[in-house]
């Protein structure tokens, strides 16, 4: 899975995707849709979401751990 910036007209989108494969090809299915762009980053919800994710990876748990002494 991975995070795509999808542009529709003169908006763009943030999208969950994930490649499959069917057959020869690899196709791209749309998980969610987290909302526009610009109004999740003016929000912070963009932000929110990313530090989230991070705080479950083992590169940040160790920056963190260090920090914490």
């Amino acid at each position: 899975m991975f995070v795509r910036i999808k542009k529709v007209g003169n908006n763009s989108y943030v999208q969950i995707v994930e490649s499959r494969r069917e057959g020869k090809t690899v196709r791209q299915h749309v998980i969610a849709t987290l909302g526009k762009t610009v109004e999740l980053i003016e929000s912070g919800r963009l932000d929110s979401m990313a530090r989230s994710l991070l705080k479950h990876t083992k590169a940040v748990q160790v920056v963190d751990a260090h920090r914490d002494g």
